[in-house]
């Protein structure tokens, strides 16, 4: 038997997010802060950042406290509170009513990626699809809200990469959900000495994350410790050299941390992609520059009475 929603063009699958009450039915958790972000406010950014177009919030009575935790509408998404009876609900969705939703309970910490991956992984012959480990009662599901019963059937089970994020709060704390929102922050690039440098990290994470230092910020910060390192390099003198070599290294945590924060609290900016890969640059220019300086003066050197072993190392000998 066909289901209702088979012929819903794949490309409006997910782009309508309807949130329902929180596990135990308490909307004060929608304002409790994980990873820097109020759990509604996380909800909402990560369906915007995942292209949903159209978010419903289920909130009955709780709709006037919930307007502070909204904020500001993104342009590119639609917002409105309704009543939790199926009735409001149904009436609501309106139109899109064949086209898969994503359903999340309000106490779900998630990510963009856990969305984008319950998407691609969506086929019409699904009642619904959640995360991997997870029956009827996941936190999230994508599916149809035209058969509100297709919970009933067994949902097609998605295994999820490192990257998405999916917990309740009724099952876990607002520290351990934090933690699996730090170890999602890599990238499938990273290498081994990224990985161990972003763990290094977690512990100045945490105590950046609730306070009002912002990305751009450690990024400006980054700029201006590279450019310390190149100064110090430029002097020739092995204490110098050793300080400006540390300093490379605090530049390179920073760079790092920048990103991450981004992430965590959802604030990537276009602007601060720019300013990142242009100050990054222009640090990376110094550095080979002042390299490249010094390589040319060894290379003197050598030529009046010195050996040269290798770049910037020389042994002083005859002539």
């Amino acid at each position: 038997q066909p289901m209702p929603h088979a012929s819903a063009p794949m490309d409006d699958v997910g782009r309508t997010a309807i949130v329902l009450p929180p596990t135990h039915g308490d909307w004060s958790v929608a304002a409790e802060r994980v990873g820097g972000v109020p759990l509604l406010r996380r909800i909402l950014v990560s369906t915007q950042r995942a292209g949903v177009r159209r978010v419903i919030i289920c909130a009955g009575d709780a709709a006037p406290r919930l307007q502070a935790l909204v904020g500001a509408r993104p342009p590119e998404s639609r917002i409105e509170c309704v009543d939790t009876e199926p009735a409001a609900v149904s009436e609501a969705v309106g139109g899109n009513g064949i086209s898969p939703c994503f359903f999340i309970r309000a106490s779900t910490v998630l990510n963009p990626p856990l969305l984008t991956e319950l998407r691609a992984a969506y086929h019409p012959g699904a009642p619904f699809v959640v995360p991997a480990g997870q029956g009827s009662d996941a936190p999230v599901a994508l599916g149809s809200p035209a058969v509100p019963t297709g919970r009933l059937q067994p949902p097609v089970q998605v295994p999820l990469s490192g990257a998405a994020v999916c917990l309740d709060l009724a099952n876990t704390t607002s520290a351990g959900a934090a933690a699996a929102l730090y170890r999602a922050l890599g990238k499938a690039t990273d290498s081994w000495l990224i990985r161990r440098s972003r763990r290094l990290l977690f512990p100045i994470m945490r105590a950046l994350v609730d306070t009002r230092v912002t990305p751009n910020q450690l990024t400006l910060a980054g700029f201006f410790i590279g450019l310390g390192a190149i100064a110090c390099l430029w002097q020739g003198d092995y204490a110098w050299t050793v300080i400006g070599g540390m300093l490379f290294v605090l530049a390179y945590l920073t760079d790092l941390l920048d990103g991450m924060l981004a992430r965590l609290r959802l604030q990537e900016s276009r602007w601060g992609g720019v300013m990142d890969y242009v100050l990054d640059n222009l640090v990376h220019v110094g550095h080979n520059v002042q390299i490249g300086e010094n390589s040319l003066l060894v290379a003197q050197v050598g030529v009046g009475g010195s050996t040269t072993i290798g770049r910037g190392v020389t042994l002083a000998g005859q002539a």
